[in-house]
């Protein structure tokens, strides 16, 4: 009887470490995997955005995330196509993780609100966002998934 409980319990502990879910590469370290996306993708386009796009909507804080990437590429000698590739895949990964959270949705915008311009542009044109109305202390009007319209600030 006592086995059957220290068994049931150690399952019990082996089912919730692989539901909590193992930290994914991309997770590890966000500037590593911009370069490496960058170098594999010198020209840009949709697979520079998709990789951008799949750094931060699988890291634990996408906002979090979008800053590392920037930061990664702060200082770079970038094409328009590259800084298009960025502000696209920040903005699909914005898109994503709004539907469930407006107020990261917000946050990942105030980080974009920062960038350059053709960040800010392309991120704009894919979440029918304008950064360039976005105070960084307060938020976003929203215009992205998830909203009802009106302010959204993080809690």
């Amino acid at each position: 009887m006592t086995r059957k409980m220290f068994l049931g319990a150690l399952m019990s502990c082996f089912v919730a470490v692989f539901a909590m879910g193992l930290p994914s590469v991309a997770q590890a370290d966000v500037a590593e995997d911009v370069a490496a996306a960058m170098a594999n993708n010198p020209d840009g386009g949709p697979a520079l955005a998709e990789a951008i796009e799949d750094i931060v909507k699988n890291a634990d804080d996408p906002a979090t995330a979008a800053q590392e990437v920037l930061d990664a590429v702060a200082g770079l000698s970038l094409n328009a196509a590259q800084l298009s590739a960025i502000g696209t895949g920040v903005g699909q990964a914005a898109n994503i993780v709004g539907l469930t959270d407006p107020g990261l949705f917000a946050r990942i915008a105030r980080v974009i609100a920062g960038s350059s311009e053709p960040v800010q542009i392309a991120f704009d044109i894919v979440t029918g966002t304008p950064t360039a109305a976005i105070d960084p202390t307060v938020g976003p009007i929203i215009r992205g998934p998830g909203s009802g319209g009106g302010t959204v600030s993080e809690s």
